[in-house]
């Protein structure tokens, strides 16, 4: 009689039980209704899944994705310690700083004598993209 197979066996068992969820999945308990997505009604058709606006979409009062991160592209390249200052001393640290072409064109392009106290009221002041909803960057306040 060899045991030396039979404790083997047993091993192996024992390690495929044990790998079975790595291998196999962890098994999902009461698959049913509950965890099913409802479809959504759209325009009198039947979607699967809620509306997920595009980065140029506002969402409710709050400007888009893509003038948000517009804005945070542009402040970066101007520290709280730069304010405040006018307009010129703005846009040469800009350039110092190599700050892209469109940040540095839109401050040149302002009356370099004009103070500003924060990167919001630079932001107001150069034009760059606004809020989609009302037209105004009342959200940069």
């Amino acid at each position: 009689m060899d045991r030396g197979n039979h404790a083997n066996r047993i091993e192996d068992d024992q390690r495929k039980h044990e790998t079975e969820g790595l291998v196999d999945g962890a098994p999902v308990m009461e698959r049913d209704d509950r965890h099913l997505q409802e479809a959504v009604s759209v325009e009198g058709g039947l979607v699967m899944g809620a509306h997920r606006p595009l980065t140029s979409e506002p969402v409710g009062d709050a400007p888009s994705v893509d003038a948000t991160n517009k804005l945070a592209d542009f402040a970066r390249w101007f520290t709280p310690s730069h304010f405040p200052t006018n307009a010129g001393a703005l846009a040469d640290s800009a350039r110092s700083e190599f700050a892209p072409a469109w940040v540095v064109t839109a401050v040149e392009e302002l009356d370099p004598d004009r103070t500003f106290d924060t990167v919001g009221e630079l932001w107001e002041a150069t034009g760059l993209p606004v809020n989609n909803n009302t037209g105004e960057n009342s959200w940069l306040e």
